[in-house]
């Protein structure tokens, strides 16, 4: 039997996918954290919601991770966004100059995308 690969007309296929992360992103978790960034990926979101609220460090290694996926992303049109990052994550972000590249929620933002995602709830009941 033979197989073709047809063409899927948009080139994002979910609109969201969100990725919990619940340790430090550091040499140790990197590889566990990347696959499942990798099985998100494989999806082709629009936007690739990481939540780092568990994460208390990051080191060089977990920067490279996150610049990569959202490189892989935007390859689609895709985008990468860090939401509930600790302050000393942003710090480490910021002092990087990773926050320039990559999305990071703020706490505001946050606090209004759950508010705007309660209210609709409410609508809809």
């Amino acid at each position: 039997m033979r197989t073709a690969v047809i063409p899927v007309p948009c080139a994002c296929a979910v609109s969201v996918v969100q990725v919990r992360v619940d340790e430090d992103l550091d040499l140790v978790s990197v590889g566990q954290v990347g696959a499942v960034l990798d099985t998100a990926l494989r999806l082709r979101p629009v936007r690739l919601v990481v939540d780092v609220a568990g994460c208390t460090f990051i080191d060089a290694v977990g920067i490279s991770m996150l610049l990569d996926a959202h490189r892989r992303a935007s390859r689609y049109d895709g985008r990468l966004l860090l939401r509930s990052a600790r302050p000393l994550v942003r710090r480490v972000l910021r002092l990087a100059r990773v926050d320039r590249v990559l999305r990071v929620e703020t706490p505001a933002e946050r606090d209004q995308a759950h508010r705007l995602a309660t209210d609709d709830e409410e609508v809809r009941s």
